[in-house]
């Protein structure tokens, strides 16, 4: 047994490096230690041997920070810095990203990418680690590590910015090798793309990391984008004057631009051709949708935009066009709309009604009662107040409003806009018809979120049953059972839907012919490899990521199975070549 703080004091943990996961910061302890079994460190660092060893979303952060004594930074910062959550956060609510920190944050990350909608997103879920050569040359020299850059791990960038040459990916971890290993970058053990159109995706991972790492915007609202994507379209005329897209022409557009991404395993998820287009524009385009992968809305912002610059610009125009009372002409005052349950509101509504001119402080102390009481009043019944600023600019308040208005926490607008909760909760509730507005959004996005989580759900675990269901997304039944129970009922698994549960929802003879060619073209590579004497399966899957997730499906996929089982059979010296083609 390891005593941790002895440990500690021989042998100090390192400094972060600029930029570095926290994968990789332990990868190097390990180095540094000289332990032999990556167990080991795990144990010291995550308090068993097998924790902490995901490399993208890891577990047991607590017991990291707990272990570490903090010095290193909190649980939580470490969480949204030094992981791939720092990726995905910037299209999550701050509710969904603080259950995932909190997952993170204990014992087991399982179920993670299925809540997030990775297994379900056609993107690989298992991130590959990918690195710059030339990185890892010139990090040795001044750092003394190879060390796993953050930005490089990004899903869909597959360029290094600084040096402007293509990323390439790790045989380990995400192809199932070293699963539970402590591994930092070596040029031995990366592969590069065969063919990749610079250009584009250098432009495609410019825009992600600048997005991701972009502090004024700490995550992309939904309904903003949604106007931010409408407003570029209009000004390119690909909206009809009865606001509907054209989407003959948008989608011919997207399908030109992602035609060289999909040469990147990651990226094929895009539309390979123009019917796919319509579909996946069609979705991204329309109203406001959740549990899109980030990775489509990236490469759609890089295509309409260029770049995150032009983007961030669009996107503020967007947040500040007048979407509800700020800015327009005063309504008329509504006085029935003021209820009477306190004997004072009468009087409140015949002060104003007598004199229009009277001032909330005013009549506030005329009637004996608080300034923000009268002006909330005045709220409820259409009375726009005049304000003086003081922190609340009139900038600010826009800023305000617009966030409110999209649904988002009192907390989250508060730090957003750097002001105070108290004069969050102020502004709703004397701006005329705000409080609604933001009770209305709140329950969209709820019903939204919670709604798509149990879609997700019922596709991928309906034939297990409700209890199952429920058991995997305990918030989201709870909500919809109080709250929209009526749709619930509606999507419940029943006899008919198990029953075709299993119905195939893809071309099994077109995926078999496709994933064979690339099974048999992998093996003929190994087997002309002087050292190699005989062909292992994880040798296959780590030459063809693909292969992997299908391994448990071999049964739809016949020509598969059978240059699987000749290449494993396959030892030097054998007709090798004519079987398998054969």
């Amino acid at each position: 047994m390891i005593d941790l703080q002895s440990h500690l004091m021989a042998v100090p943990l390192p400094d972060w490096l600029p930029g570095e996961t926290l994968f990789s910061h332990t990868s190097r302890a390990h180095a540094l230690w000289g332990y032999r079994d990556a167990g080991q460190s795990a144990a010291i660092l995550f308090g068993t041997r097998r924790a902490g060893t995901q490399h993208d979303l890891p577990s047991c952060l607590d017991e990291w920070e707990a272990r570490t004594a903090s010095i290193l930074g909190s649980a939580e910062t470490v969480a949204r810095q030094r992981t791939l959550l720092r990726y995905y956060r910037k299209f999550m609510s701050a509710e969904d990203e603080n259950e995932v920190v909190a997952q993170m944050r204990g014992p087991s990350v399982a179920h993670l990418k299925f809540r997030l909608g990775l297994l379900t997103s056609r993107f690989r879920a298992c991130h590959p680690l990918k690195a710059c050569v030339e990185c890892v040359q010139e990090d040795v020299e001044r750092h003394g590590w190879a060390f796993w850059h953050l930005e490089h791990q990004y899903p869909g960038v597959w360029a290094c910015r600084k040096h402007g040459c293509g990323l390439r990916e790790s045989l380990r971890k995400s192809t199932g090798v070293g699963r539970f290993a402590w591994h930092l970058p070596n040029i031995g053990d990366l592969r590069a793309e065969a063919s990749l159109d610079a250009e584009r995706v250098g432009a495609l991972a410019s825009t992600i990391v600048e997005l991701v790492e972009n502090e004024w915007l700490e995550r992309i609202d939904s309904a903003t984008l949604h106007a931010t994507y409408r407003n570029e379209l209009a000004r390119r005329g690909w909206i009809t004057g009865q606001g509907r897209l054209r989407l003959q022409v948008i989608a011919q557009e997207f399908l030109e631009h992602t035609r060289a991404l999909r040469s990147l395993p990651e990226l094929r998820a895009l539309p390979d051709s123009y019917d796919a287009a319509v579909v996946q524009v069609g979705r991204l385009l329309r109203p406001a949708r959740t549990g899109t992968h980030p990775i489509r809305h990236f490469v759609t912002i890089n295509w309409l935009f260029g770049g995150a610059r032009s983007f961030l610009d669009a996107y503020r125009v967007s947040q500040h066009e007048p979407g509800g009372a700020l800015g327009k002409e005063q309504p008329s005052v509504d006085f029935s709309s003021i209820k009477t349950g306190d004997p004072r509101r009468a009087e409140f509504v015949a002060l104003l009604r007598d004199d229009p001119s009277l001032s909330m402080r005013g009549a506030a102390a005329a009637l004996g009662m608080d300034t923000s009481t009268a002006m909330a009043w005045a709220a409820r019944a259409g009375v726009r107040v005049n304000r003086r600023a003081k922190f609340l600019t009139l900038d600010k308040r826009m800023r305000l409003v617009a966030t409110l208005r999209s649904g988002s926490e009192k907390r989250d607008a508060a730090q957003e806009v750097g002001v105070s909760i108290q004069t969050v909760t102020r502004t709703l509730l004397t701006e005329i018809g705000l409080h609604d507005a933001w009770c209305e959004a709140r329950l969209v996005r709820a019903r939204s979120a919670h709604r798509q989580t149990w879609t997700q759900l019922l596709a991928e675990c309906g034939i297990l049953g409700t209890k199952v269901m429920r058991s995997l997304a305990p918030a989201a039944y709870a909500w919809l059972y109080r709250n929209d129970r009526a749709w619930l009922q509606a999507n419940r698994p029943n006899v008919a839907t198990r029953s075709t549960q299993h119905r195939p929802l893809v071309r099994w003879d077109e995926r078999d012919v496709a994933l064979s060619t690339q099974v048999q073209q992998a093996a003929l590579a190994l087997s002309r490899q002087q050292e190699t004497h005989r062909i292992f399966l994880w040798q296959l899957y780590q030459a063809v990521p693909d292969l992997k997730p299908k391994l448990r499906v071999l049964d739809r996929l016949p020509l598969t199975r059978k240059v699987i089982t000749v290449a494993l059979a396959w030892r030097r010296g054998q007709s090798f070549g004519d079987d398998l083609v054969g």
